[in-house]
């Protein structure tokens, strides 16, 4: 009849056959608190705990996006069983998702770099008409800084030449005359808005 040991060294076994590698190294850890210098138990220990430690490596791989490392230790843990097939079949159903992600990751890439060449591009022409922009004011500016300049010249020399004449107006009644000046402007803004409002 077989052992104790001899059935959960099976059960053991036919968990990692089944890709349950956290229960299998539950029973391997029974197996060894039983006979700890038992080179058969520290060995298939070893081997299905570095398959699942490869494993999980490979997951977190996936995770963070290092897509080729993923399937490097997928790979790596096939290698530690290569009879196991239910491992294999994991491993390699991990390796078909990285790539699955990878291409995903690529095609993203792909559009939100023509969306940048895009921005880039309407940013250049925006930038040129900026310029344009700018050179034609500062053609204006210099233009019409010139004309002013000259105006104010020309305005300065004719008044030094021909000077305009003294107010014959007594100064005591110029405050009426500017006061009546005043009154016959405003007059004719309301006449204005009146005419205005009869015409709407």
């Amino acid at each position: 009849a077989a052992t104790e040991a001899e059935l959960q060294l099976a059960y053991a076994r036919a968990l990692a056959g089944l890709a349950r590698l956290s229960d299998a190294l539950a029973r391997y850890r029974d197996l060894l608190r039983m006979d700890p210098d038992n080179g058969v138990y520290r060995d298939e220990f070893r081997r299905v705990k570095g398959m699942q430690d490869k494993m999980a490596e490979g997951d977190d791989a996936m995770r963070l996006q290092r897509f080729s490392a993923a399937r490097r230790l997928f790979a790596e843990a096939m290698t530690l069983d290569p009879a196991n097939e239910a491992v294999a079949a994991r491993m390699r159903a991990g390796r078909a998702r990285s790539f699955q992600l990878q291409r995903k990751e690529a095609l993203d890439c792909e559009t939100k770099l023509l969306d940048a060449q895009r921005e880039a591009k309407e940013a250049e022409e925006a930038v040129r008409e900026a310029q344009k922009r700018l050179v034609q004011a500062g053609d204006r500016l210099r233009v019409y800084s010139s004309r002013n300049e000259r105006l104010q010249t020309e305005m300065a020399a004719d008044e030094a030449e021909h000077p305009a004449p003294e107010d014959p107006t007594p100064v005591h009644l110029q405050p009426a005359q500017a006061c009546r000046a005043k009154w016959a402007v405003c007059l004719a803004v309301s006449e204005a808005s009146a005419a205005l409002d009869l015409d709407a």
